[in-house]
């Protein structure tokens, strides 16, 4: 009896994780979270930084009392989803990629739950995944300054049009 009542915890605690999955297809279905989840681990690496985004942004969701409802329908978990992929795809794992991702899934939190009161009380739309955009920008610009950081491939740049444009505008 007790571990059918532990499996079935378990099981509702990971049908949350997997809404944040979902929640990036718009979707409110775990099953297709699931799905999601399991593609993200194509590349273990990628797939390890967007569920530490996930269990990050959940915690501190849960640790800072938010709204259940919001945490329960993965709105927390997506950004910190997306957030997670976004950077496991910019630097290798190591320690300092580890802290940076703590800090920017706790930051996220913080955006969010800021967008989201601003949007609904003047704005009257959701915010979707704008708090991962300004979460992302703001933790890889701060990367530059982050020395342990390794980037997994050459920061993409545009040399196609270099020299064409007047020196101000290039710089």
């Amino acid at each position: 009896m007790k571990a059918s009542v532990i499996a079935s915890a378990v099981l509702c605690r990971v049908k949350k994780i997997l809404m944040g999955y979902a929640q990036v297809f718009f979707c409110t279905r775990w099953e297709v979270g699931l799905i999601f989840f399991i593609a993200t681990f194509i590349v273990p690496s990628h797939g390890i930084s967007g569920l530490l985004g996930i269990l990050a942004s959940n915690l501190t969701a849960r640790l800072l009392g938010m709204q259940e409802d919001h945490i329960e329908e993965g709105y927390y978990a997506y950004n910190g989803l997306l957030t997670g992929l976004a950077l496991g795809m910019t630097y290798r794992f190591n320690a300092a990629f580890a802290a940076m991702l703590l800090l920017s899934s706790v930051l996220g939190v913080f955006i969010a739950a800021v967008l989201r009161k601003f949007s609904e009380r003047y704005l009257f739309i959701p915010v979707l995944s704008l708090p991962f955009v300004i979460t992302a920008w703001i933790a890889m610009a701060a990367g530059q300054n982050f020395g342990e950081l390794i980037y997994a491939t050459k920061p993409f740049e545009i040399d196609t049009l270099k020299g064409v444009l007047p020196l101000p505008v290039e710089q």
